[in-house]
């Protein structure tokens, strides 16, 4: 079963959106080793390969849409911790 590329990618694109909203607000000084960026980066590469190979592997898709809810839960959980320190 293949879950259509519309289901998954938003989710990614909203959560690199928060992480690089984070990753802005942060001011990082060393911003490649940061674990904003790196998830950044990831779900850039997730958007990629669904982009890619989404159709043709089964169960690629379904292992995305999940990864892709886990990086919006972790983005938003980033994004509200921070709002709430400052």
């Amino acid at each position: 079963m293949t879950i259509p590329t519309g289901a998954v990618i938003p989710p990614l694109i909203i959560a690199f959106a928060l992480l690089a909203f984070d990753h802005y607000r942060a001011n990082p000084d060393r911003p490649a080793t940061n674990f904003r960026f790196l998830m950044m980066v990831a779900a850039v590469l997730m958007m990629v390969v669904q982009l890619i190979f989404g159709g043709e592997i089964a169960w690629l898709s379904p292992l995305l849409l999940a990864l892709a809810l886990i990086w919006l839960a972790v983005a938003s959980v980033q994004v509200a911790r921070r709002f709430r320190s400052q």
